[in-house]
């Protein structure tokens, strides 16, 4: 798990074998965060360029429903970005739980 000065991991809530999303809170002003950073103690070159790309096409949008990029750093020569959390949820996460959510579609 990445360790994070300024960031307080809640729960890890996806994880490939590429990259791990963790819900996190910010010590510093108690703000819901989205931490997603590369699942590798040793990323790929490749794999830190999609990330550094995701985040900079991040940085560009707007608009509801797009999360807000916060902060992309490196930790131990791992990248990691900070996205503002807005308390979403993934369509697996939502269909695991009940099938009558798809009554909402």
């Amino acid at each position: 798990m990445v360790k994070l000065q300024n960031y307080k991991i809640n729960q890890k809530i996806y994880e490939s074998a590429n990259t791990t999303v963790y819900r996190a809170e910010n010590k510093k002003n108690s703000d819901k965060v989205i931490i997603k950073t590369l699942t590798s103690s040793q990323p790929s070159l490749e794999n830190i360029a999609k990330l550094e790309h995701e985040a900079k096409i991040l940085k560009k949008l707007e608009g509801t429903g797009v999360p807000i990029l916060l902060e992309f750093l490196f930790q131990q020569n791992i990248p990691v970005m900070v996205t503002m959390d807005f308390g979403g949820s993934s369509l697996a996460n939502m269909f695991d739980h009940s099938e009558s959510n798809w009554l909402y579609f």
